[in-house]
Order: structure tokens, then sequence, then C-alpha cells
């Protein structure tokens, strides 16, 4: 297992040295802020994103989810991040835990980390499939419903009532 994190810098020694290094060892490595160019490399390798966003002062959406699991990554999401609710299925694509309980965060890393591999394969392609489905195509065929429906209101309300009999 290569879990792959994300989060602020600032954060860095205090979590890689007391708390990854402890439950995880050598597998855990903080990466923290990619390039574009480099965040292909990254997902190749590693079979968990971590994001452990702040309410309020996290994620508006969480677009490294997206991208995580179009590689078939699995994410750890605190209930900071946006996308949790359509992204991330619990036990199927990755799992969410309360923002700012670390009890929480070490119990479900915990877990994963005894994980065998067939369930990291299974879990790869659930991730896959719910990428497939915030495709381009999907969100152009979503927004080209969303205009028709609007035009669709907007002709009926421009048309005269009918006459009465």
């Amino acid at each position: 297992m290569r879990p792959f994190a994300y989060f602020r810098e600032k954060a860095r020694h205090i979590w890689d040295s007391l708390f990854c290094r402890k439950l995880l060892g050598n597998r855990f490595h903080f990466l923290g802020f990619l390039n574009q160019s480099q965040t292909g490399r990254a997902y190749a390798v590693a079979d968990l994103l971590l994001l452990p966003s702040r309410r309020g002062a996290g994620e508006t959406w969480g677009l490294v989810v997206n991208e995580a699991l179009q590689w078939g990554v699995s994410a750890a999401v605190s209930d900071g991040v946006g996308c949790r609710h359509d992204l991330v299925v619990p036990e199927e694509t990755g799992w969410i835990f309360p923002a700012g309980d670390a009890m929480a965060l070490a119990a479900r890393l915990a877990a994963f980390a005894r994980l065998p591999r067939e369930a990291l394969t299974a879990i790869r392609g659930h991730c896959e499939k719910k990428a497939a489905e915030f495709s381009l195509e999907n969100a152009a065929g979503g927004l080209a419903r969303a205009i028709r429906a609007c035009a669709a209101r907007t002709d009926a309300k421009s048309s005269p009532p009918p006459e009465p009999v």
C-alpha cells in the first residue's frame, strides 16, 4: 500500500512524525504540493488520497478527489470536503471522517492499511466507475438537458393564455 496524502505543508512535520510514521511506517509518503505535470505519476503509484480539510474553511468541491478516482485511487476525505456526497461512497470509493477528529482518521487509516490486495483491486474498479459518471461527456449532456428545460419553461411562460370557453 502506498497512501498518497494531500494537505497543507505547515502540518507536514506534525502529521508525519506523530501519526503516519507510527501507523503506516514507510508506506506513507507526504508529497505536499505537486505541480499538475507531476500528479499523474503520484496517482499511478498510490492506493489512497487523504484530504483532511476543515469544515467552513474546507474544500468547496475537492477536484483532487475527481483526479484520484480517475486513476482508481480511493479517497479518505473529511466532512469539510464538498464532493464527499457525490464522489465518496463509503467502503467503495473511499471513506468520510469528521473534520478535526484525529482518532476517527486514525481508525480509518488503520482499517485501510489492513485491507487485502484483492479489496484494493475491487476498490480501484469502483473508483474508476464513479469517476466515469463525472466525465466531460456526462457534464455536457447534463448542461444540454438543463438548457432545454430552461428554454421549455421560457416558451411556456411567453405563450398567451388559452381562450376561455
